[in-house]
């Protein structure tokens, strides 16, 4: 994931928290595979990050779905401090 913490501009935010999960659950979608998402509790409005994390979500429901496949998203509420991820 990327938060967005030091200064990254929204695309760095949108490959990191919405296309690679994507791309990595394209690539396993021909398989009878559970996928496990990571999200956050935060709500969409807090920050680009928690937006990302809600639309990569959204996105990989309704491809999972089309593929038949098992979706899981863990909504992770521990929050880390600002010099946690250093």
């Amino acid at each position: 994931s990327c938060y967005g913490r030091h200064n990254e501009p929204a695309t760095a935010l949108i490959e990191s928290n919405i296309l690679m999960p994507i791309r990595v659950l394209e690539s396993i979608s021909s398989l009878d595979a559970v996928f496990i998402n990571c999200g956050t509790s935060l709500p969409p409005n807090t920050s680009l990050y928690a937006y990302t994390k809600q639309k990569a979500n959204e996105l990989a429901a309704a491809i999972i779905d089309k593929v038949c496949g098992k979706y899981i998203e863990l909504k992770l509420e521990h929050f880390y401090g600002a010099f946690d991820g250093d």
